[in-house]
């Protein structure tokens, strides 16, 4: 028989270890917190409020309220949850500004989740599948596949424009397979070109060119990919997801890009600095533009640069110091400036000194408007001739054609007397036999390449001077 007593024993034991074992807490469907998500979360509050605010709705999901509508209407059949007896599925619209909001601003799942107020799981899921929607939606119209014409028109742009053929090579008439560029990280393959190491470039001068003509190619894609990622931030930081999920949000996001482009125009290259007003927008902000065969469509740069030259920005800063120096007399400069005397070499001058030369009155802006002039006035170029209070001609026009023209102003760009100066060219002498090609001589002079018209046509940009800097090499 058993011992009563030790199996009472026993069974207080084990009732006093259950007792103190810690039991794990129980976890809830939906935390309290997101329960209040209708009365508190981002989406409810302030997104309700940006509707309101057209400036504001576009900065915040970087397109016009109209343009998120639009968008929503086409992903909808493929994002609509039905409710429950449990509890109420979330908005279309809403899973909608969840997978904007994450791809706009590269954001966590975590910081996402508490900002609705849903769970992270859940942001994840709703990300994943509006991507898939978007590229479902999108492409046929924003992104469509790349035909055979349009991967020659592709060649024939990087040839003409690019100097860098794909098939055939110049001066042959045997093809050559077309390849990708890369620079020096990648290794050298069948399909796939890369720069040549520096060392073996010093004196070689058709590795240098080589490698001037595929990195110069190569930008176009490291300029597309820079400005989709400067606006979808998504791809600024390593994406917290798998791989699969991961090649979702890309595509969903160059779906985007050209979607964006499309609807807003040159209105993206205002953000995100700040956000504007609609009333400031430019007259061509909601134009379409043609999309080019599945590619990313690049933004037309139209803010024109505003740097003096460096020898005017060194005299204002001068100024600047000289002013400061001369007008506080406790600094024991002061009395030094009054008396200079030139203690080093005669081709030495203190910068005090040669800044006694100058007007009290001297500004950079004055300095650098009489450089010019006299740079206009010995260039003979009646291409300067415009007004300072209006854009120059070309202004508007696309890149190629803009920078085109300025070559043309400036005398600066591919030329042989330019390439001969910087050492990248044997000769300076030109095709038709003059001994400088200059961009002048190119334009006005040579028999071969020259312009049939007058100049004024490139001051006024005719539509024959347009075609033909369209069609010009330098």
């Amino acid at each position: 028989m058993f011992d009563s007593s030790s199996s009472d024993e026993e069974e207080a034991l084990l009732l006093l270890l259950t007792q103190n074992t810690p039991t794990k807490p129980k976890r809830v469907w939906i935390h309290e917190i997101n329960g209040k998500r209708g009365d508190h979360s981002e989406y409810h509050n302030l997104c309700r409020e940006l509707e309101s605010h057209e400036d504001r709705f576009y900065w915040y999901f970087h397109m016009s309220r109209d343009s998120f509508e639009e968008l929503h209407d086409l992903v909808r059949p493929h994002i609509l949850k039905n409710d429950t007896n449990y509890r109420k599925a979330i908005g279309t619209r809403e899973r909608l500004a969840v997978c904007l909001r994450y791809i706009r601003t590269g954001d966590s799942f975590l910081t996402i989740s508490f900002s609705f107020r849903i769970g992270r799981s859940t942001v994840s899921i709703i990300v994943e599948e509006v991507s898939k929607a978007i590229w479902e939606c999108l492409p046929p119209i924003h992104m469509p596949s790349p035909t055979e014409e349009i991967w020659k028109q592709s060649e024939l742009g990087y040839q003409e424009i690019w100097n860098f053929p794909n098939a055939p090579l110049p001066g042959t008439t045997e093809p050559v397979p077309h390849v990708l560029l890369g620079d020096e990280g990648f290794a050298l393959q069948t399909f796939l070109m890369r720069p040549f190491p520096g060392a073996t470039t010093i004196h070689d001068q058709r590795k240098r060119r080589y490698n001037y003509r595929l990195c110069r190619a190569r930008r176009v894609v490291e300029n597309t990919f820079g400005i989709s990622a400067e606006k979808w931030r998504i791809f600024h930081r390593p994406m917290e997801c798998h791989i699969e999920k991961a090649i979702h949000v890309t595509k969903a996001a160059c779906c985007l890009h050209n979607f964006v482009r499309i609807k807003h125009g040159d209105m993206m290259r205002m953000l995100p600095n700040e956000p504007t007003s609609s009333q400031n927008l430019p007259e061509n902000a909601a134009t379409s533009q043609n999309l080019e065969g599945g590619a990313l469509i690049p933004l037309r740069r139209t803010n024109a640069s505003n740097i003096a030259p460096p020898d005017i920005r060194r005299q204002k800063c001068l100024a600047r110091e000289f002013t400061k120096m001369s007008g506080n007399t406790l600094l024991p400069i002061h009395e030094d400036l009054s008396g200079l005397k030139n203690t080093r070499l005669k081709s030495r001058n203190p910068p005090a000194k040669s800044f006694h030369t100058h007007s009290p009155t001297w500004k950079d802006s004055q300095a650098w408007l009489k450089e010019w002039e006299a740079q206009q006035a010995k260039l003979n170029n009646t291409l300067y001739e415009f007004s300072t209070d209006e854009r120059p001609k070309g202004f508007n026009e696309s890149r190629q054609i803009w920078c085109k023209l300025n070559r043309l102003r400036t005398g600066f760009g591919n030329c042989s007397y330019l390439w001969h100066k910087w050492g990248w060219s044997e000769s300076a002498a030109c095709e038709c036999g003059n001994a400088e090609q200059t961009i002048h001589h190119m334009v006005f002079e040579c028999p071969i390449t020259k312009y049939n018209g007058p100049a004024e046509d490139f001051k006024n940009l005719t539509k024959n001077a347009s075609l033909y800097l369209h069609n010009c090499k330098f």
